[in-house]
């Protein structure tokens, strides 16, 4: 990662060991991506663990209803927030 991040220029930033909290979201992530698709899925092989993997980040992005979202999709926020969709009576 290192050869790769120098040929392109890529400054890498790491958070300190021990300290999940300098990025909470990329942790919270992790943690929701190991225990809904990686400890629920059986991978055969790459193009397998590629398949399912993909499969569940959709369902992560387009169906699931995030509690930081007010409960809704994403997919849903986005829309509402560029006016693609009416919003709802409060």
């Amino acid at each position: 990662m290192h050869a790769w991040a120098y040929r392109r220029s890529v400054k890498l930033h790491f958070i300190d060991p021990g300290k999940p909290v300098q990025n909470a979201f990329i942790e919270s992530f992790n943690g929701t991506c190991r225990d809904d698709c990686l400890n629920q899925e059986l991978f055969i092989d790459v193009p397998d663990a590629k398949g399912k993997i993909e499969s569940w980040r959709r369902y992560y992005n387009e169906d699931r209803p995030h509690s930081s979202l007010g409960l809704r999709t994403p997919v849903d926020f986005a829309q509402r927030a560029r006016g693609l969709c009416p919003r709802t009576p409060e």
